[in-house]
C-alpha cells in the first residue's frame, strides 16, 4: 500500500493525464528523492511524463534545477527518437504497400497518438504484423533480398535494424501461449478486422486492447513489465472510450478465460494510475492481489530490466498469484518457451546451410 502514495506515482499521473491527482502534493522532497524519482522514472521509461508532471506542481514542490538537466536530456533523447521511429515507419509503410504486403503496426507509434503528447511516449521497437503465412514470408523475403540480416528471435518472430530502429516481424498479433486459444484468436482477427492510426494499420479497438491486456500478460509472467505499457492500456482505454462495444470486449475476454486478470490489470490501472473506472469494459479490481501486481511492475522496470530474474525464475517467482487469475498461461508459456527456443535453433541452422 505504501507504493499507492509514492511521489513517483503521483508525478507520473500528473504527466499522463496533464492534471495534479486528488491526492495531497507530495512535499518536503530532497535532492536525493527527486534524484531516486528520476531514475525510477528511467527504468520504466517514462521519463518524459514524468518531467511533463513535474511541471505541473506548485512552485515550491518541484525538483531543483539541477535535477532538471539531466531529465530534460532524456526528454530531448525521446523526442528525436521519435522522430527518427516515425521516418522509419513513413518510409516502410511505403515499401509494404509499394510491394502488395499487408503490414498491421502492433503498439508503439501506433499508441503514440492516442496520448496528449505523442513525442513523450518513449519510442521502443517497430512491431509489424503480417496476417497470413504467404504474407509474412514474401515481407521476409523483400528484407532479406535487400541485404538486411533478419534474426529469429526466441518467439519465432524475425527482428532487424533499420537506420539505428530496431524493427520487427511477427506471425500473430497475440501473444497468448495456450496452443487451445489460437482458433478464438483467429476468429477474433476476422471479426473485428483493422483500423487506421496516425496513417498506419492498426488492429480494431476491441482486438487491440486484447493485444496490449495480453501483451503485459505474458510480460508479467516471464521478464516482468514496467509503467510505460501499463501507461499505454490505459490511455488507450481512455481513447477508445465510446468507439467500440464494450459487450464484445467482455465476451471475448471471457471466451479466452482472462475476465478475472482483466479485472485485476485494470485494478492496477485505476488504483494506482488513476484511469477511469468508466473508461473500462470490465470491473476493476482491489485489495491485495492489485497491490502485489503493482509490485511486480515496480520492481521489473522496463520489459523486467530491473528485476535481475531469469524467464523461469519470473515465472516461478509469480506463480501465486497468477495461478490464481491467469493459469492457462500460467501453464503453458513455460511450454511455450522451450517449443520456441527449439523451434530458433532449427531455424538459426536451416538458415546457415
Amino acid at each position: 500500500m505504501e507504493l499507492l502514495h509514492s511521489p513517483f506515482l503521483y508525478v507520473l499521473k500528473a504527466g499522463l493525464w496533464g492534471s495534479l491527482p486528488e491526492a495531497p502534493v507530495p512535499e518536503d522532497l530532497s535532492d536525493t528523492d527527486w534524484a531516486a524519482l528520476f531514475a525510477q522514472a528511467s527504468a520504466h521509461a517514462v521519463d518524459a511524463l514524468v518531467s511533463d508532471g513535474a511541471g505541473l506542481l506548485p512552485e515550491g514542490q518541484r525538483p531543483p534545477f539541477q535535477q532538471l538537466a539531466p531529465l530534460a536530456v532524456a526528454v530531448d533523447a525521446i523526442e528525436r527518437g521519435n522522430d527518427r521511429v516515425d521516418a522509419v515507419l513513413k518510409s516502410m509503410t511505403a515499401f509494404w504497400e509499394k510491394e502488395g504486403v499487408t503490414a498491421v503496426l502492433l503498439k508503439g507509434q501506433g499508441l503514440a497518438g492516442m496520448y496528449a503528447k505523442p513525442e513523450h511516449r518513449t519510442p521502443g521497437d517497430i512491431d509489424w504484423y503480417f496476417p497470413g503465412n504467404e504474407n509474412f514470408q514474401k515481407a521476409l523475403a523483400l528484407v532479406n533480398d535487400r541485404g538486411v540480416a533478419a534474426e529469429i528471435d526466441g518467439d519465432g518472430d524475425y527482428h532487424y535494424t533499420v537506420n539505428g530502429v530496431v524493427v520487427e516481424h511477427h506471425k500473430g498479433w497475440c501473444n497468448l501461449s495456450s496452443p487451445f486459444k489460437e482458433s478464438r484468436i483467429e476468429a477474433v482477427e476476422k471479426e473485428y478486422g483493422y483500423a487506421t492510426e496516425r496513417q498506419f494499420k492498426t488492429l480494431a479497438p476491441v482486438t487491440n486492447l486484447i493485444q496490449l491486456n495480453i501483451h503485459i500478460l505474458k510480460h508479467v509472467l516471464v521478464m516482468g513489465i514496467g509503467w510505460r505499457q501499463l501507461c499505454d492500456l490505459a490511455v488507450a482505454y481512455k481513447y477508445y472510450y465510446g468507439h467500440y462495444s464494450a459487450q464484445d470486449y467482455q465476451t471475448e475476454i471471457a471466451r479466452l478465460r482472462l475476465t478475472r486478470w482483466t479485472k485485476l490489470l485494470n485494478g492496477v490501472l485505476v488504483n494506482y494510475l488513476g484511469a477511469k473506472r468508466e473508461w473500462m469494459p470490465l470491473d476493476a479490481q482491489s485489495g491485495a492481489d492489485v497491490d502485489r501486481l503493482a509490485d511486480i511492475v515496480m520492481q521489473s522496470g522496463n520489459f523486467g530490466r530491473e528485476s535481475g530474474r531469469g524467464k523461469m525464475g519470473s515465472i516461478i517467482g509469480k506463480a501465486g498469484l497468477l495461478g490464481r487469475y491467469a493459469f492457462g498461461e500460467l501453464f503453458w508459456r513455460p511450454v511455450s518457451l522451450g517449443w520456441n527456443r527449439s523451434f530458433q535453433l532449427f531455424e538459426r541452422k536451416k538458415n546457415k546451410k
